[in-house]
């Protein structure tokens, strides 16, 4: 028997005991606490296996790659430059360029530590 199927089998049955337990006395912390300790380690068994389960995938190459996204692979041109997904922008200010926001900007000033 391999270690991960006996942690899983240890550690389902002292789960079950531990909810019995609880079970038959909701109220008291104690036995709560202990399911609550039980469950996690359950979990932690179970994540083994979640290991075990992608590292035999990797081993195996059975692997598929993720396609890029087409919004991804789309975005760049065969020269290296960056093309826009946006459709242009029609301003009428006549200059091709997006008009600037009017008014000026506050600059940020910090707050004295004095008190």
């Amino acid at each position: 028997m391999s270690d991960t199927l006996a942690r899983i089998q240890e550690k389902g049955a002292a789960c079950i005991a531990a909810y019995e337990a609880w079970n038959g006395s909701k109220k008291d912390g104690d036995k709560r606490e202990a399911l609550q300790d039980s469950l996690h380690e359950l979990r932690k068994a179970v994540a083994r296996i979640e290991i075990e389960i992608a590292t035999s995938d990797r081993d195996s190459g059975s692997s598929k790659q993720i396609p890029i996204p087409p919004h991804r692979s789309q975005s760049k041109s065969g020269d290296g430059s960056n093309e826009s997904i946006l459709p242009e922008r029609n301003d009428n200010n006549g200059s091709g360029k997006p008009a600037k926001k009017s008014g000026a900007r506050r600059s940020r000033s910090r707050k004295s530590s004095e008190g």
